[in-house]
């Protein structure tokens, strides 16, 4: 993976909070802010596809209750 250098602008308490616990965890500030990024990604991908996996469960109701609607009659007419 390639990278790609990046000039951001802090508040200096945070900043010195970040670089602090980037040091505690013997990680560099970037790799830091990289790694938080990520799992930021991951949670906001799995959080889409709950939604959309929600979606498509009332999509899949709505059809399943048409085709019972659809089966009554058909039993009715018989």
């Amino acid at each position: 993976m390639s990278k790609e250098k990046l000039s951001i602008t802090l508040d200096s308490d945070l900043s010195k909070e970040i670089q602090k616990f980037a040091k505690s965890k013997k990680l560099s500030t970037s790799k830091l802010i990289e790694n938080v990024l990520l799992q930021w990604k991951q949670e906001n991908i799995k959080k889409q596809m709950v939604e959309g996996y929600k979606s498509m469960a009332e999509e899949n109701l709505k059809i399943s209750k048409e085709f019972e609607a659809l089966n009554n009659e058909s039993w009715n007419h018989e």
